[in-house]
């Protein structure tokens, strides 16, 4: 590729192919496989060793020779490699000359009969130390084992118990795995594909049944329990059985007829309805919530539909209740095997508490065929479905009378005074693990916390613990409590609060005389001079009483005097 500019400064660009003659190095070693040869058996399982004698069809000398099995051509359907390097040493072959190569191998006891290609990989110099690669394949011959995939296991004398298997019943098969081959074939593993329920159900979980080895020539006796569909067919039906092992897993499932199969479909049987799955779209269903319930209707039945379905959801305490319409629902027609789905929007009742309530779905249908009931005479089959839903409370925490006071009255900035409220369960559950804290302009005066521990449904628990204001005025808190509900879930709320705070009491430094501050001294009170000497007062006293009696006592005669002329007026 050249890269260039034009007189306008445009580039550009041109591609160009150049050839070059490479002539063959007509000086180059060549190796090739003269002749192979094998010690021991070529049987499965078996070691054996390859003898290739290599010979140097090249001008110069082959050195520094080593030969090794491509991994690729190794496997459990043919040889393993038994050596541990990654090549093996051979030597030097001179113009000409020949060497002969030992490659010691293992049959694969899972080998089948047959040639087997195997792919040596020869490595080299030459004279100037240029390296040389070169693959030559090889096809030993493999005796015994079997002669092709799949035909090394084969499964006879099959029987089943009973011989005529009912509907809804357990039942065996059981089959002879033979060996043929003329080796051990081993982690055998037998499997039942295409098991739908609708024909045969197995008793067990497990995938497959494993044997561990079954020797050559030899039989295993193998018994499958398997449990009779309710929906199977009378008469015939079939089984399929699949097994593979070590080296073969591509080997076609195993059709095995079971006989006589006993079912009363089509003749005295009934459609049955159930519930084969509900599901709520909410995770939790609180107390005065409302929620969709969905369910899943399924016709069990594989011939015979179901008409005329009636559903009827109820519940005893009328915790789960239809928020529209009616509690009933109507469906035409369920067909055999067929599922209809149907929704609901259903509330919770307020006042819930937490627990699992039974849900009950009546199912009232008919059928083709039917007969009236030979007790009761009605005509139709009623079933009722009980489903369990859980229902959580909604808590009804409350705090009141939330009071900050002092017992001497006044609350003071910095001082400790006490916070009080009333804690109210009003819901219908305990309140677990009950605790408060504060914070705002208020500080807890020990601890962060309050424990009030457990409060009983309908009960309520009065806090009080001391608290520091830290301004004065209007003090504003909040009140945190949190709880556990009945499910255990971790519940806060908030209580805001206002304290009217008083300034600290503080002392004035100009209240002293300038000596020490931290003193009280107070001064002592004088007593005021006297008005009037001693006595003075005393005779001023004596002069009052003396005149005081006499006047008294005239006053007093001439009111009596003045009372009994009156009295002797009226009498007149």
């Amino acid at each position: 590729i050249i890269d260039y500019k034009d007189s306008d400064g445009t580039k550009g660009s041109d591609t160009h192919q150049l050839f070059v003659d490479v002539k063959k190095n007509e000086k180059a070693p060549e190796l090739m496989i003269d002749s192979v040869s094998y010690t021991g058996d070529l049987k499965p399982g078996a070691d054996i060793m390859v003898k290739a004698i290599l010979k140097n069809y090249g001008e110069v000398k082959a050195e520094s020779i080593s030969i090794k099995v491509d991994d690729a051509t190794t496997g459990s359907d043919s040889f393993y490699k038994n050596y541990f390097t990654d090549n093996i040493y051979v030597g030097d072959i001179k113009a000409d000359g020949k060497i002969e190569a030992k490659v010691p191998l293992t049959v694969s006891s899972q080998a089948t009969g047959g040639n087997k290609k195997v792919n040596l990989v020869l490595t080299y110099k030459d004279t100037n130390g240029n390296d040389y690669t070169s693959t030559v394949s090889i096809y030993p011959e493999i005796i015994g084992g079997s002669s092709s995939a799949g035909s090394g296991l084969v499964i006879n004398n099959v029987s089943q118990s009973p011989a005529q298997p009912i509907a809804g019943d357990n039942m065996q098969v059981s089959f002879d795995l033979q060996n043929k081959s003329q080796s051990d074939i081993t982690e055998i593993k037998i499997s039942l594909p295409g098991l739908d329920g609708s024909t045969f159900i197995p008793t067990s979980s497990e995938p497959y049944i494993l044997v561990d080895k079954i020797a050559a020539g030899k039989t295993k006796k193998i018994t499958i329990p398997l449990k009779v569909s309710g929906t199977i067919p009378d008469g015939l039906n079939n089984l399929s059985v699949k097994y593979s092992y070590a080296g073969n897993s591509s080997i076609d499932p195993v059709i095995i007829p079971i006989r006589d199969v006993q079912n009363d479909l089509g003749k005295n049987s009934k459609p049955k309805l159930i519930i084969s799955k509900y599901v709520a779209d909410s995770e939790e269903l609180r107390a005065g919530s409302t929620f969709n319930f969905t369910f899943d209707i399924y016709n069990t039945h594989s011939s015979i539909s179901a008409k005329n379905i009636t559903v009827t959801i109820t519940q005893a305490d009328n915790i789960f209740s239809v928020t529209q319409g009616s509690n009933s629902f109507f469906i035409n027609k369920i067909g055999p095997g067929e599922t209809v789905q149907q929704s609901v929007e259903l509330k919770v009742k307020s006042d819930a508490s937490t627990k699992a309530y039974p849900l009950k779905l009546t199912i009232e249908y008919e059928y083709d065929g039917m007969q009236p009931n030979p007790e009761t005479g009605e005509v139709g089959e009623k079933r009722t479905e009980e489903l369990n839903l859980q229902a959580v409370e909604n808590s009804r925490p409350v705090v009141d009378y939330v009071n900050v006071y002092s017992w001497n009255g006044s609350v003071v900035a910095g001082s400790a005074a006490t916070l009080s409220f009333e804690f109210y369960n009003m819901g219908r559950s305990p309140l677990n693990n009950v605790i408060a804290t504060v914070e705002g302009d208020f500080t807890k005066a020990d601890g962060d916390m309050y424990f009030l521990g457990n409060v009983a449904e309908g009960s309520s628990s009065l806090a009080e613990f001391d608290v520091i204001p830290n301004i004065e005025g209007t003090a504003s808190g909040v009140l945190h409590v949190s709880f556990e509900d009945s499910n255990g879930d971790k519940i806060e709320f908030t209580k805001d609060f206002t304290a009217e705070v008083m300034p600290a009491v503080t002392i004035d430094p100009g209240m002293t005389d300038g000596g020490d501050i931290g003193v009280f001294n107070p001064e002592m009170p004088v007593a005021k001079a006297a008005i009037l000497p001693m006595w003075l007062f005393v005779i001023l006293q004596l002069v009052i009483v003396a005149v005081f009696i006499p006047v008294t006592r005239k006053v007093l005669i001439t009111l009596y005097k003045a009372k009994l002329r009156k009295q002797d007026q009226i009498e007149n």
